[in-house]
């Protein structure tokens, strides 16, 4: 069943169900007008974050008549308060899970003769509170070279080649391409280190981060000569959880060819995930 206010003339008794429709009316499915075969959802909010997230009136998809019988869901997107369908599966009366991340809004039944969804194959399923909060993805990672990276020619930024990643919680990092892709957005602390072994001063070290193709942040550094040598980078990124990804460079300024050390202490980058 769905649900209608309707003020009933008492100027106090119509003051406070203007209060109550605040609470009790965000979100909630009604037959459209005229009926046809889609749900309109009423206007919502949401807190996500500190932040109130407000939705306009939204409208579902056509649902397609079953065979004989099933019961669809929509629910509603924790983060932002758009809604989607679950389908159901065809013969049956018990309504699909509720995915990950996503409120109920109501079941829908459906038959194979039905010629529109009406008040009656609408059933409410708006909660005003949930006991589970989301919890958070978590990603974080460490990544190195297992051996030398030989061939750093003098002058020019270099991939760095990182070969494993023995912590990838949330599997963001991807050894055959040696990037950062997360799969959640969010803001990420990294930090990467390159080492060198030089045998003359005043060797110019590079490292540096790219997002997308192309450089964030770099760091460089001179040391002295016969040494192991490091040259590090950090920075905070926001990634999208999609399309974007981190690449790690280097360059040496030697006038010749250098190898870049492997081993797990020597040449890394770290990331995780901190808002």
């Amino acid at each position: 069943m769905t649900q209608t206010f309707t003020l009933i003339g008492d100027a106090w008794q119509n003051a406070n169900w203007q209060v109550a429709q605040r609470m009790a009316a965000p979100f909630a499915p009604h037959p459209q007008s005229p009926t046809n075969m889609t749900v309109t959802i009423d206007p919502g909010a949401l807190l996500k974050s500190g932040v109130l997230v407000e939705t306009g009136t939204q409208s579902t998809p056509a649902f397609v008549r079953p065979a004989s019988v099933r019961v669809d869901r929509i629910v509603i997107d924790r983060a932002t308060g758009l809604i989607s369908v679950v389908s159901g599966a065809d013969g049956s009366m018990a309504p699909p899970a509720i995915p990950a991340n996503s409120f109920p809004c109501a079941r829908i039944f459906l038959t194979s003769t039905m010629p529109a969804i009406t008040a009656d194959a609408i059933f409410d399923e708006r909660v005003l509170a949930d006991a589970a909060a989301t919890a958070a993805t978590p990603v974080a990672c460490r990544a190195g070279r297992t051996t030398d990276q030989t061939g750093i020619v003098n002058g020019s930024l270099q991939k760095v080649l990182f070969n494993d990643a023995p912590i990838n919680v949330g599997g963001g990092f991807d050894t055959t391409n040696s990037w950062f892709k997360p799969t959640v957005a969010g803001y990420y602390s990294l930090f990467l280190q390159c080492a060198f072994t030089l045998s003359a001063g005043n060797v110019q070290l590079n490292a540096a981060i790219y997002k997308n193709g192309s450089v964030v942040s770099r760091a460089e550094y001179g040391p002295g000569a016969n040494s192991m040598q490091t040259v590090a980078v950090s920075d905070l990124i926001y990634l999208n959880g999609t399309s974007d990804y981190l690449e790690f460079y280097t360059a040496q300024a030697s006038g010749g060819t250098l190898s870049l050390m492997g081993g797990s202490t020597y040449t890394y980058m770290t990331a995780a995930k901190v808002a």
